[in-house]
């Protein structure tokens, strides 16, 4: 397992698939927990295949972060779900889509098999092949 602190002022899912290819990390396990200064969440949409995006524009603490790090048509994709609370412990959670870091704490497993993900016409969506 490889830990990391996340620089502030990053974008987390540029740094995922940016740094850890880098690193020579090319599959892996992703978990985290820290403070972003702002974040877009989605959630899907099964019937209308799509997802709908929600901006927070304010310092969330990251209660749970969880993902992974695989290949989509021969790219690096990172796949991550947050849970987000405020000053008031109310949660946004949901498809991580984009957050600036403020603090956060990587852990990365590294996977054994490769991770690929091919579209799939029923999901709409890349899913695990």
């Amino acid at each position: 397992m490889l830990s990391l602190r996340v620089p502030p002022d990053v974008e987390l899912m540029g740094y995922v698939t940016g740094e850890l290819p880098r690193r020579g990390i090319r599959h892996a396990f992703l978990y985290g927990l820290g403070a972003f200064k702002d974040a877009v969440v989605a959630w899907y949409d099964q019937s209308g295949k799509r997802f709908v995006e929600m901006q927070v524009d304010r310092p969330m603490e990251v209660a749970s972060l969880i993902g992974n790090l695989a290949e989509r048509d021969g790219a690096p994709m990172a796949h991550i779900h947050v849970v987000l609370s405020d000053r008031d412990g109310k949660a946004y959670g949901g498809h991580l889509v984009r957050a600036t870091v403020f603090n956060l704490e990587l852990f990365v497993t590294p996977t054994e098999r490769p991770l690929v993900r091919r579209y799939s016409e029923y999901h709409g969506l890349y899913v695990y092949d």
